[in-house]
């Protein structure tokens, strides 16, 4: 996970989450940089514009305007998932990254 814009740790808000989730003790997020699309098939952005950076050498999902997990975990999630799910049928399905 990379992102283009501040970097943050965990939110206070979401602390109490973590323990229910696939989170990597210690994680630190790093700034979202060119190397990072080496290799990569498919980059997913969220609210970042980061098109200059992936300069079309790998396919870009903007998922914008999602609800916030930093505002309400749950619908936040959920709304990934969503997205995350329809993803995987559409690789399942034969489309490429």
């Amino acid at each position: 996970m990379r992102s283009h814009g501040e970097l943050h740790r965990t939110p206070p808000c979401l602390a109490p989450f973590e323990k229910g989730c696939a989170v990597v003790s210690g994680f630190v997020p790093r700034l979202f940089n060119a190397t990072d699309v080496d290799g990569a098939s498919l980059v997913v952005s969220f609210d970042q514009d980061v098109e200059k950076i992936v300069g079309g050498r790998a396919r870009h999902l903007r998922w914008d305007n999602l609800p916030a997990v930093s505002t309400d975990y749950a619908l936040g999630r959920d709304e990934i998932v969503r997205h995350v799910d329809a993803l995987i049928d559409e690789l399942a399905r034969g489309a490429s990254p």
